[in-house]
């Protein structure tokens, strides 16, 4: 019989924390000593399409039929839910990814018997205030909200001009300088004024392939050639603060070969043929994006001018009409005659 029975939800409560028993895989639980040691279920649960790069903790009672009396934020219970909690089933929180203590609760949801969710944040004190939004503007508040709370910004890698710009969820200011070099590359680099890189966007929609540890301060984005459409390599870079220890954090992620999502690659090392490590690495990048506009020659690989591929492509054509006018005209050509004019056509 559950008539009666009640429960309330700890808030403050998560994995790995004080009390909380871990019963496999993404399933938790505590128990609510003030009625009884009722159980109370967390589900840790994420969505890399609704809510990408942050983690949802779902508490509900582990008794169907349990009513939730209260909800608890380090022991007080707040009076700003009553009106929702007539009909709760459940009540989860969400925090960033990258917050492993689980020290900033971002956003609280109150989900009823009807379906229904409404969303809260806290306020300058322990008031929870209603946002009043929908489930579809989820995300948005939650990338707000972290930008508020743990100070991680979005950096937007179309920025190539070297102007600073604001983060996409707030007015924070993002530095960004630009470095040519010697008219090969482009390097732009991007830094929030303050805080974390907490999101990388290339205008359109986010980059998630990338992982950002909580102590990115850098990006660095190059583009090549210098004049390109769009960057081919980053660097994403930090200092991880270990007691009296500082350990630098650098990931090097490149292009794929679909031309829409990164990976990992090996960073820049080494020389070739005397350039830059980094030249080197983003020709062969380019090269393997773009293997229809480099010829090979003795073995190296090398990208002709635009001027070049357009005589050869030219002499290319023009001996091939020469070649069908002479046998339609009669002309009798072995293969070796033909051979030779198409390979003559062809080294130019």
């Amino acid at each position: 019989m559950t008539a009666g029975r009640k429960a309330s939800v700890y808030i403050f409560k998560f994995p790995g924390g004080k009390d909380v028993k871990h019963d496999g895989g993404n399933k938790y639980h505590y128990c609510d000593k003030e009625n009884d040691g009722e159980r109370v279920d967390i589900t840790l649960e994420t969505d890399p399409v609704k809510f990408p790069g942050y983690n949802k903790l779902v508490h509900k009672p582990f008794t169907s039929g349990v009513k939730i009396q209260s909800i608890k934020y380090y022991e007080e219970a707040s009076g700003d839910f009553n009106y929702s909690l007539d009909k709760c089933t459940s009540v989860s929180v969400y925090y960033w990814e990258r917050d492993d203590g689980y020290e900033k609760l971002l956003l609280l949801e109150v989900e009823t018997t009807d379906n229904g969710k409404k969303y809260y944040v806290m306020g300058k004190t322990t008031e929870w205030k209603d946002t009043n939004i929908q489930h579809d503007d989820l995300f948005t508040l939650l990338e707000r909200e972290n930008c508020t709370m743990n100070k991680a910004h979005h950096i937007n890698i179309s920025k190539k001009d070297g102007q600073p710009y604001d983060c996409h969820s707030c007015d924070h200011q993002i530095r960004a300088s630009s470095f040519n070099f010697k008219g090969e590359y482009r390097k732009v680099t991007h830094e929030p004024n303050d805080g974390y890189v907490g999101r990388i966007t290339d205008g359109e929609g986010n980059i998630n392939e990338i992982d950002l540890p909580a102590d990115v301060t850098t990006v660095e984005v190059y583009w090549y050639p210098n004049l390109s459409e769009g960057p081919i390599l980053i660097e994403v870079k930090g200092v991880l603060e270990k007691g009296d220890t500082s350990i630098r954090l650098s990931e090097w992620y490149r292009l794929s070969t679909n031309g829409k999502t990164w990976r990992t690659t090996d960073p820049p090392r080494g020389r070739l043929e005397g350039s830059d490590p980094v030249l080197a690495l983003l020709h062969q990048i380019d090269r393997e994006l773009n293997p229809h506009f480099y010829l090979s020659s003795t073995g190296k690989y090398y990208k002709p001018n635009v001027s070049h591929v357009i005589i050869s492509t030219g002499v290319v054509v023009g001996t091939l009409i020469v070649v069908c006018y002479l046998l339609f005209s009669g002309w009798k050509l072995n293969k070796m005659s033909m051979s030779y004019l198409i390979n003559q056509s062809l080294s130019l």
